[in-house]
């Protein structure tokens, strides 16, 4: 016992004088775009899901320090593997959380994530149209079908905006900034995905800019999506206080 509080006394001391980050365990993939090196995005989550830079894109400002600009046919590209797995949208819960900048120079659907390959596969895929609605779709039963779409005018061009698509095993919800747009019936997608993309290609491009894109195992409350709006890194810090309440009650324990 005496082991475990000198690990615990240890690790508060190393903490950042602002506090710690605390990720939430269900957090799969995270994205904060702040660096890009070479075609590589690195995943800030502990999973190692690193992404590929496919086509052409740079760093711009974005909604909290840098965020990816994709132009036309260009995406980040991430394979499946034991965390971000190809049956995560099957039949469980799930969240897709991004924030959007686009240019609407793209195509008129276009790829926010993209599941890869298509029918009879999964093939789960979050679009935005051109004017600026939002639509969940999947293969179900080996037939490409229209999970959960929103009406038009939610997504504005120029302008920073979150998008989060989640299920919860009973429904399928959008929200755009924090705030639900359309809820629908769940239902159960083919699964045994193998690659999936932020933003898109071919005749469905997305153009524009991304930041703070994640993806969770679980899907996320209204109260957390609001929580996040200030930045999944931000969230994810316990302040200095709550650090010395904790200590505090390490000592007494012991």
């Amino acid at each position: 016992m005496k082991i475990v509080f000198l690990t615990l006394a240890i690790a508060m001391l190393l903490a950042p004088s602002l506090g710690y980050a605390r990720l939430d365990e269900a957090l799969v993939l995270y994205y904060p775009f702040d660096e890009v090196k070479v075609d590589a995005v690195k995943d800030a989550s502990p999973n190692k899901n690193d992404g590929v830079i496919k086509g052409t894109a740079k760093l711009v400002d974005g909604k909290f320090d840098k965020a990816i600009d994709l132009p036309s046919a260009s995406f980040v590209e991430m394979q499946a593997s034991d965390t971000l797995t190809g049956d995560l949208f099957k039949d469980g819960a799930f969240t897709i959380y991004a924030w959007i900048n686009p240019s609407f120079a793209g195509s008129t659907w276009e790829h926010i994530w993209r599941s890869l390959p298509g029918p009879p596969k999964g093939h789960n895929t979050f679009f935005l149209n051109l004017d600026g609605r939002l639509s969940w779709r999947a293969s179900v039963g080996g037939t490409w079908t229209v999970l959960c779409e929103t009406a038009p005018g939610l997504v504005p061009k120029g302008e920073w905006t979150n998008v989060v698509v989640l299920g919860d095993t009973k429904n399928f919800k959008i929200f755009v900034n924090g705030k639900e747009a359309m809820k629908c019936e769940y239902k159960k997608t083919d699964g045994g995905n193998a690659t999936y993309h932020f933003g898109g290609e071919g005749g469905e491009s997305y153009a524009g800019a991304i930041d703070e894109a994640a993806v969770f195992s679980r899907a996320l409350s209204e109260d957390e999506i609001n929580k996040y709006l200030g930045g999944i890194k931000a969230a994810a810090v316990v302040p200095k206080g709550k650090l010395t309440a904790i200590w505090g009650t390490l000592k007494t324990g012991f």
